[in-house]
């Protein structure tokens, strides 16, 4: 997930942010557990990019699928 493209979960997570840091200048591990927002914002986009590299999937035997046909790797 883009924050970017998403400016109602952007802003969201901005006053999450702001609430609990306020105008500290540095997070702390207690500040870091109340941002179950944002924490959960990471988890999305992970879930949608994986940041594993050299990973990947593949059919294992010819099958169609939604009417679309795709080879076994």
């Amino acid at each position: 997930m883009s924050l970017a493209q998403h400016p109602e979960i952007q802003a969201t997570a901005q006053e999450e942010v702001d609430r609990v840091l306020g105008d500290s200048g540095v997070v702390t591990s207690a500040m870091e557990k109340e941002l179950n927002y944002v924490a959960n914002c990471i988890k999305e986009s992970q879930r949608l990019v994986p940041v594993i590299t050299g990973f990947s999937r593949g059919a294992v035997e010819d099958t169609e699928l939604g009417g679309k046909s795709t080879s076994a790797v």
